[in-house]
């Protein structure tokens, strides 16, 4: 496949799924799902590579029995990768089933996201805008179906769970910041199988370096 794709963006040349576990009673382990910003450097530490370098994107998995994180990567993460209080997993490789999506294929889906708008600023000074969550169910159910319209999907059906949130805060900082996304599992399908592959390999949304918008689907 192409390197790049017209009008879609920077295609990545592979995607691999990797579960890495995490030990409960490893305190590094629970500092970094304590904090966002730590855990995404931890995650580009065993790559090796800044996020933008290795097209990275991660998803924390909490179940009653255990707690993991879902990576997506260019290159897989070796098994031997080390990391106190992880355990890498083998990575499997996303592309064959990438590869196969088809237009009106029906695809099962779960994501969490930052469903926001943009928003002028209270000071007519700045000019940047700034983004703010949407606050009404109905506002952030519009904006999902948007994003996966974009993103070359048709939204059939969907329910949103609970809100996900997560702190973050810079190493030697004392300030840090609370982020809010939110749960959502339903199905899709499949309009255009490239625009597709782009947000399974890409992301939707904002706040992707916190673990927010990895895409994940299973053919139903």
């Amino acid at each position: 496949m192409d390197s790049a794709v017209s009008g879609v963006g920077i295609w990545r040349e592979n995607v691999y799924l990797t579960r890495i576990e995490i030990d409960p009673y490893s305190r590094e382990a629970a500092g970094l799902l304590g904090n966002a910003y730590t855990m995404h450097q931890a995650l580009c530490d065993l790559t090796d590579a800044s996020r933008s370098e290795s097209k990275m994107l991660h998803r924390i998995v909490r179940m009653p029995d255990r707690t993991s994180v879902y990576v997506y990567t260019e290159d897989p993460i070796e098994p031997s990768s080390t990391r106190r209080g992880f355990r890498v997993g083998a990575a499997r490789d996303m592309q064959p089933m990438l590869d196969k999506l088809r237009p009106g294929q029906m695809l099962a889906f779960d994501l969490v996201a930052v469903p926001c708008k943009k928003a002028k600023p209270d000071d007519p000074a700045v000019k940047n805008s700034r983004r703010v969550v949407l606050r009404e169910p109905e506002e952030r159910m519009n904006w999902l179906r948007r994003q996966l319209e974009r993103n070359g999907f048709e939204l059939v059906a969907a329910l949103e769970k609970a809100p996900v949130d997560m702190s973050a805060r810079k190493r030697g900082t004392k300030a840090g910041f609370r982020l809010r996304g939110y749960h959502y599992a339903g199905r899709v399908r499949v309009v255009d199988p490239r625009l597709a592959q782009r947000a399974l390999a890409e992301g939707i949304g904002s706040e992707r370096a916190f673990g927010y918008g990895m895409l994940l689907v299973r053919p139903v």
